[in-house]
């Protein structure tokens, strides 16, 4: 599995957690160390995929909170 499949599964796992409501809006996601490790990828493919549920409007920049439930 490539770099970007990596990003794409762990993003599209955090959207799916997102829309069972398993983050409620204001909800912190779990630290990107944790996220590594659980999926395991490097912690920047984590960074990745942060960035592009911010870019979306669904997380926080900064804080990693979420905005939708």
């Amino acid at each position: 599995m490539g770099v970007h499949s990596n990003i794409e599964g762990l993003l599209n796992d955090l959207i799916a957690m997102i829309d069972r409501s398993e983050f409620s809006p204001g909800a912190r996601l779990p630290s990107r160390r944790d996220l590594a490790e659980q999926y395991a990828v490097a912690q920047s493919t984590v960074n990745q995929a942060v960035r592009e549920l911010v870019e979306r409007g669904v997380w926080l920049a900064g804080r990693s909170r979420c905005l939708r439930g």
